[in-house]
């Protein structure tokens, strides 16, 4: 193949388009959900742009807005994006102020799942929302020599996106992206400047504990109701490519464009799917108490304590494995709210269902009663109660324990001694 001509790479993608529509007639999806298959999509549009040393290879896809995508059509990305803007309070998964057209979805296919300057990037995939449409762009690295070519290409397509929206994005593909940059900074445009949606780090709030992996294809037949056929596996791309550098055949590599496909639409489902499920996290037809109970959690971390308290609150008064862990949140929140009392009617409530009681929950009832009730009675019986729970475990990690050494004693001695005083009423 001469690299100044791509007469023959024209005749590689010109087959590899005819493979894709003999797959499919409909267009180049093979995605299926549970409901239905996809909507129409155009065939793909492939052009070879004749650079020097080697030509740009640049596929793309269509897909209309109503085209679904295993739980989702593409269209509820508006409704998600204005049910964000109507919430005011900031949040990772939240973009400020943007349009659909201000998003892009990017996944990347490399020469190694490892970090370095040997790693090369050979596919550059997006997708964007483009008036009625969802337009998939891949950039394929065609030869080595054409690297920079292909980056000039893509960062002029994708520098006035204001959100970058991945998968793990943050830790592999962007700065695979940097470091390959970095390479030929003296030959590309400067780095796109946006904000950075990493949807790994939500997955794993919410269903790290219920999901084998947290692989992306994992939460898509789980979690999306995707189903991917004739699937290229992930691993086997970088083979695949180098098989294609030594055969400049095109018939070699099409699959992993399909994969890469995959991937960048299923970032728009997972991203509608996960802003769902925060936006609605107290409907219990869209969050499970599981759900619901990590994204209660998350709004506490994030400081919007009201929020994470009407979540907390309707997990509470159910019957349900997160019910006791949804009570000592409460109590938690309350606790720092100042307001004693409801802290001690949703702990002891708690409390009272517990077999094995938690020693740090002994102790802080102690405190609360000793310091802001002066109840010195009850305070007393928790901390006993606390030096109980600490004997416990010293048995069972196969200890002697003496009950004078306890770290409790301190708290216990102070207490005998007020009530042996008896200058402070006990209630």
């Amino acid at each position: 193949m001469a690299d100044t001509s791509g007469t023959l790479l024209k005749e590689q993608l010109a087959r590899y388009r005819s493979h894709i529509l003999k797959d499919n007639p409909g267009g180049a999806e093979k995605i299926k959900s549970a409901e239905d298959t996809h909507g129409p999509a155009t065939a793909p549009a492939v052009t070879v742009t004749d650079a020097t040393p080697s030509p740009i290879v640049t596929v793309e896809h269509r897909f209309a807005l109503s085209h679904r995508h295993g739980r989702y059509r593409f269209y509820e990305l508006y409704d998600v994006l204005n049910d964000w803007e109507s919430l005011s309070i900031d949040h990772p998964l939240k973009p400020k102020q943007v349009t659909a057209r201000d998003l892009v979805f990017f996944d990347t296919e490399t020469t190694g799942l490892y970090h370095g300057a040997g790693n090369l990037v050979f596919l550059l995939g997006y997708a964007r929302f483009e008036g009625s449409e969802v337009v998939v762009t891949q950039h394929f690295l065609s030869s080595p020599a054409a690297e920079a070519p292909l980056y000039q290409a893509f960062f002029s397509r994708v520098d006035d996106a204001k959100y970058w929206l991945t998968y793990n994005g943050k830790s592999f593909d962007w700065p695979q992206v940097r470091s390959r940059h970095t390479l030929l900074r003296g030959s590309v445009p400067a780095l796109p400047a946006f904000e950075h949606i990493d949807l790994l780090y939500p997955t794993r709030r919410l269903w790290a504990d219920q999901l084998p992996s947290c692989r992306l294809a994992t939460v898509e037949q789980q979690q999306l109701e995707v189903v991917r056929e004739g699937d290229i596996p992930g691993q086997m791309a970088p083979i695949l490519y180098f098989d294609y550098l030594r055969k400049r055949d095109m018939d070699v590599i099409w699959g992993v464009l399909t994969h890469n496909e995959w991937d960048v639409l299923s970032l728009i489902s997972l991203y509608i799917h996960l802003s769902w499920k925060i936006l609605r996290y107290r409907d219990s037809a869209m969050a499970s108490d599981r759900e619901c109970f990590a994204i209660s959690r998350w709004y506490e971390q994030l400081g919007h304590d009201g929020l994470a308290q009407r979540g907390y609150e309707k997990i509470a008064l159910r019957s349900g494995p997160f019910r006791q862990s949804a009570r000592l949140a409460m109590g938690r929140l309350l606790k720092r709210q100042g307001d004693w009392q409801g802290c001690l009617e949703w702990w002891e409530e708690g409390l009272s269902e517990q077999i094995f009681p938690s020693e740090e929950l002994l102790l802080d009832l102690s405190k609360i009663y000793e310091h802001h009730l002066q109840d010195y009675r009850r305070a007393l019986d928790y901390a006993e109660q606390a030096r109980t729970v600490w004997i416990g475990k010293q048995r069972s990690l196969r200890r002697h324990p003496v009950a004078a050494d306890s770290p409790h004693e301190r708290r216990l001695e102070r207490l005998r001694n007020k009530l042996a005083g008896g200058s402070v009423e006990i209630r």
